[in-house]
Protein backbone atom coordinates (compact mmCIF):
# COMPACT_ATOMS: atom_id res chain seq x y z
CA UNK A 1 0.00 0.00 0.00
CA UNK A 2 1.27 3.66 -0.89
CA UNK A 3 2.67 5.38 2.18
CA UNK A 4 0.60 7.94 1.43
CA UNK A 5 -2.78 6.42 2.07
CA UNK A 6 -4.56 4.50 4.50
CA UNK A 7 -4.17 0.87 4.39
CA UNK A 8 -7.35 -1.50 4.20
CA UNK A 9 -7.84 -3.98 6.78
CA UNK A 10 -6.76 -7.14 5.38
CA UNK A 11 -9.07 -10.17 6.05
CA UNK A 12 -7.97 -12.67 8.45
CA UNK A 13 -6.05 -15.92 7.07
CA UNK A 14 -7.15 -17.28 10.18
CA UNK A 15 -10.53 -17.27 8.37
CA UNK A 16 -10.06 -17.28 4.55
CA UNK A 17 -10.69 -21.04 4.22
CA UNK A 18 -14.48 -20.81 5.29
CA UNK A 19 -14.94 -17.98 2.97
CA UNK A 20 -14.59 -20.49 0.52
CA UNK A 21 -17.88 -22.49 1.93
CA UNK A 22 -20.40 -19.07 1.27
CA UNK A 23 -20.76 -19.31 -3.03
CA UNK A 24 -22.53 -22.76 -2.47
CA UNK A 25 -24.09 -21.50 0.50
CA UNK A 26 -25.61 -18.69 -1.29
CA UNK A 27 -26.53 -20.80 -4.74
CA UNK A 28 -27.72 -23.56 -2.47
CA UNK A 29 -29.77 -20.89 -0.47
CA UNK A 30 -30.52 -17.80 -2.97
CA UNK A 31 -33.91 -17.47 -4.99
CA UNK A 32 -34.81 -15.46 -7.98
CA UNK A 33 -36.41 -13.06 -5.97
CA UNK A 34 -33.47 -12.48 -3.61
CA UNK A 35 -30.89 -11.60 -6.73
CA UNK A 36 -34.09 -9.24 -8.23
CA UNK A 37 -34.17 -7.57 -4.49
CA UNK A 38 -30.06 -7.51 -4.00
CA UNK A 39 -30.56 -9.67 -1.25
CA UNK A 40 -27.81 -12.21 -0.48
CA UNK A 41 -28.87 -15.27 1.53
CA UNK A 42 -26.82 -17.39 3.25
CA UNK A 43 -29.09 -19.78 4.34
CA UNK A 44 -28.61 -21.87 7.87
CA UNK A 45 -25.28 -20.98 8.99
CA UNK A 46 -23.53 -23.20 11.84
CA UNK A 47 -21.56 -20.74 14.42
CA UNK A 48 -18.15 -20.99 12.90
CA UNK A 49 -19.64 -20.03 9.54
CA UNK A 50 -22.08 -17.32 11.49
CA UNK A 51 -18.73 -15.86 13.02
CA UNK A 52 -16.94 -15.82 9.69
CA UNK A 53 -19.37 -13.98 7.70
CA UNK A 54 -19.46 -11.71 10.92
CA UNK A 55 -15.58 -10.84 10.79
CA UNK A 56 -16.40 -10.43 6.78
CA UNK A 57 -19.34 -7.70 7.09
CA UNK A 58 -16.89 -5.90 10.32
CA UNK A 59 -13.87 -6.07 7.21
CA UNK A 60 -15.85 -4.94 4.54
CA UNK A 61 -17.71 -1.94 6.33
CA UNK A 62 -14.94 -0.50 7.96
CA UNK A 63 -12.81 -0.70 4.57
CA UNK A 64 -15.43 1.33 2.71
CA UNK A 65 -14.81 3.77 5.72
CA UNK A 66 -11.15 3.67 4.76
CA UNK A 67 -11.35 3.97 1.11
CA UNK A 68 -13.39 7.28 1.81
CA UNK A 69 -10.89 8.59 3.59
CA UNK A 70 -8.48 8.27 0.97
CA UNK A 71 -10.44 9.85 -1.26
CA UNK A 72 -10.80 12.70 0.76
CA UNK A 73 -7.35 12.94 0.91
CA UNK A 74 -6.98 12.53 -2.50
CA UNK A 75 -8.72 15.28 -3.24
CA UNK A 76 -7.35 17.62 -0.84
CA UNK A 77 -4.27 16.76 -1.66
CA UNK A 78 -5.79 17.81 -5.53
CA UNK A 79 -7.36 21.06 -4.41
CA UNK A 80 -4.44 23.13 -5.25
CA UNK A 81 -3.70 21.73 -8.94
CA UNK A 82 -7.77 21.40 -9.25
CA UNK A 83 -9.63 24.40 -7.68
CA UNK A 84 -9.81 26.21 -10.72
CA UNK A 85 -11.42 23.76 -12.92
CA UNK A 86 -13.61 22.54 -9.81
CA UNK A 87 -15.07 25.70 -9.50
CA UNK A 88 -16.22 27.76 -6.61
CA UNK A 89 -14.56 28.86 -3.93
CA UNK A 90 -11.72 26.94 -2.59
CA UNK A 91 -12.01 27.70 0.94
CA UNK A 92 -15.40 26.52 1.18
CA UNK A 93 -14.08 23.36 -0.68
CA UNK A 94 -11.19 22.67 1.72
CA UNK A 95 -13.47 22.76 4.85
CA UNK A 96 -15.94 20.59 3.22
CA UNK A 97 -12.75 18.34 2.86
CA UNK A 98 -11.77 18.21 6.49
CA UNK A 99 -15.24 18.43 7.70
CA UNK A 100 -15.85 15.46 5.33
CA UNK A 101 -13.03 13.09 6.54
CA UNK A 102 -13.74 13.60 10.57
CA UNK A 103 -17.13 12.83 9.48
CA UNK A 104 -15.61 9.53 7.70
CA UNK A 105 -13.03 8.82 10.61
CA UNK A 106 -15.64 9.40 13.25
CA UNK A 107 -17.48 5.99 11.60
CA UNK A 108 -14.86 4.10 12.43
CA UNK A 109 -15.39 4.70 16.23
CA UNK A 110 -19.15 3.79 15.56
CA UNK A 111 -18.61 0.36 14.12
CA UNK A 112 -15.91 -0.85 16.22
CA UNK A 113 -18.36 -0.06 19.36
CA UNK A 114 -21.19 -2.12 17.45
CA UNK A 115 -18.65 -4.65 16.18
CA UNK A 116 -17.01 -5.26 19.86
CA UNK A 117 -20.64 -5.31 21.36
CA UNK A 118 -22.02 -7.97 19.05
CA UNK A 119 -18.39 -9.88 19.29
CA UNK A 120 -19.04 -10.01 22.81
CA UNK A 121 -22.57 -11.41 22.23
CA UNK A 122 -20.52 -14.16 20.30
CA UNK A 123 -18.60 -15.36 23.06
CA UNK A 124 -15.70 -13.98 21.49
CA UNK A 125 -15.08 -10.84 23.92
CA UNK A 126 -15.46 -11.36 27.43
CA UNK A 127 -18.79 -8.56 28.78
CA UNK A 128 -16.44 -6.97 31.16
CA UNK A 129 -14.11 -6.19 28.70
CA UNK A 130 -16.06 -4.40 25.90
CA UNK A 131 -16.27 -1.06 27.72
CA UNK A 132 -12.54 -0.78 28.37
CA UNK A 133 -11.96 -1.72 24.86
CA UNK A 134 -14.33 0.92 23.37
CA UNK A 135 -12.38 3.11 25.88
CA UNK A 136 -9.50 2.25 24.35
CA UNK A 137 -10.14 3.16 20.96
CA UNK A 138 -11.92 6.32 21.98
CA UNK A 139 -9.18 7.59 24.28
CA UNK A 140 -6.07 6.82 21.30
CA UNK A 141 -8.32 9.26 18.63
CA UNK A 142 -9.78 11.77 21.51
CA UNK A 143 -8.30 14.70 19.70
CA UNK A 144 -9.92 13.54 16.25
CA UNK A 145 -13.19 12.93 18.23
CA UNK A 146 -13.22 16.18 19.91
CA UNK A 147 -13.15 18.13 16.70
CA UNK A 148 -15.24 16.37 14.68
CA UNK A 149 -17.88 17.29 17.37
CA UNK A 150 -16.26 21.18 17.12
CA UNK A 151 -16.69 20.81 13.23
CA UNK A 152 -19.81 19.13 13.31
CA UNK A 153 -21.97 20.75 16.31
CA UNK A 154 -19.93 24.32 17.11
CA UNK A 155 -18.32 27.13 14.78
CA UNK A 156 -14.85 26.40 14.22
CA UNK A 157 -12.67 29.43 13.66
CA UNK A 158 -9.92 28.64 11.09
CA UNK A 159 -6.76 30.54 11.87
CA UNK A 160 -3.08 31.08 11.13
CA UNK A 161 -2.13 33.79 7.69
CA UNK A 162 -2.82 31.09 5.28
CA UNK A 163 -6.37 30.46 6.08
CA UNK A 164 -6.79 34.47 7.00
CA UNK A 165 -5.50 35.34 3.61
CA UNK A 166 -7.96 32.69 2.04
CA UNK A 167 -10.87 33.58 3.63
CA UNK A 168 -10.19 37.17 2.67
CA UNK A 169 -10.02 36.26 -0.79
CA UNK A 170 -13.14 34.28 -0.46
CA UNK A 171 -14.99 37.42 0.49
CA UNK A 172 -13.18 39.77 -1.94
CA UNK A 173 -14.22 37.30 -4.53
CA UNK A 174 -18.08 37.23 -3.83
CA UNK A 175 -17.86 41.19 -4.18
CA UNK A 176 -16.35 40.86 -7.64
CA UNK A 177 -13.07 41.68 -6.74
CA UNK A 178 -9.96 39.70 -5.79
CA UNK A 179 -6.91 40.09 -3.22
CA UNK A 180 -3.71 41.49 -4.09
CA UNK A 181 -0.33 41.48 -2.99
CA UNK A 182 0.48 44.71 -1.18
CA UNK A 183 3.94 45.12 -2.83
CA UNK A 184 2.95 44.55 -6.30
CA UNK A 185 -0.77 44.78 -6.72
CA UNK A 186 -0.56 41.13 -8.61
CA UNK A 187 -3.74 39.14 -7.34
CA UNK A 188 -2.36 36.56 -4.61
CA UNK A 189 -1.35 33.01 -5.67
CA UNK A 190 -4.19 31.05 -4.44
CA UNK A 191 -2.43 27.47 -5.50
CA UNK A 192 0.43 28.82 -3.24
CA UNK A 193 -1.76 29.00 0.10
CA UNK A 194 -3.58 26.00 -1.05
CA UNK A 195 -0.80 23.68 -1.09
CA UNK A 196 0.57 25.08 2.46
CA UNK A 197 -2.97 24.47 4.32
CA UNK A 198 -3.58 21.25 2.48
CA UNK A 199 -0.38 19.27 2.66
CA UNK A 200 -0.21 20.94 6.52
CA UNK A 201 -4.04 19.25 7.07
CA UNK A 202 -2.98 16.01 5.10
CA UNK A 203 -0.33 14.76 6.71
CA UNK A 204 -1.82 14.66 10.34
CA UNK A 205 -4.99 12.97 9.56
CA UNK A 206 -3.06 10.33 7.00
CA UNK A 207 -0.59 9.30 10.55
CA UNK A 208 -3.63 9.24 12.63
CA UNK A 209 -5.78 7.17 10.12
CA UNK A 210 -2.97 4.74 9.32
CA UNK A 211 -2.60 4.32 13.32
CA UNK A 212 -6.20 3.67 13.32
CA UNK A 213 -5.93 1.26 10.60
CA UNK A 214 -3.21 -0.57 12.69
CA UNK A 215 -5.03 -1.01 15.81
CA UNK A 216 -8.13 -1.72 13.87
CA UNK A 217 -6.67 -4.87 12.39
CA UNK A 218 -4.60 -6.01 15.24
CA UNK A 219 -8.60 -6.21 17.54
CA UNK A 220 -9.91 -7.81 14.62
CA UNK A 221 -7.18 -10.64 14.62
CA UNK A 222 -7.39 -11.28 18.32
CA UNK A 223 -10.82 -12.12 17.91
CA UNK A 224 -10.63 -13.93 14.89
CA UNK A 225 -8.21 -16.24 16.71
CA UNK A 226 -10.46 -16.60 19.13
CA UNK A 227 -12.94 -17.49 17.57
CA UNK A 228 -10.90 -20.12 15.58
CA UNK A 229 -10.34 -21.65 19.23
CA UNK A 230 -13.66 -21.85 20.20
CA UNK A 231 -14.57 -23.59 16.94
CA UNK A 232 -11.57 -26.03 17.73
CA UNK A 233 -12.55 -27.03 21.25
CA UNK A 234 -16.61 -27.35 20.20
Amino acid sequence: MDKEFIPEIIFPKVLEADLYEFPALWAKSTSKEDIDSGQFNLGQLNPRQSNTFFFLRWVVETNEIIKCLNLVLLDLRSLPQMFSTLGGAPWLRYQILVRNFYSEFYRLREIFNTCVAKASKRGLVEKREVEPLRSYFNELFEGMFKLRNALIHASVQWSGPTHNMLALNNAANRMGMALGDIKTGKPIEVEKLLEEICGSAAKPLLEESQLASSVLEKVIYTLAETSVLISAAS
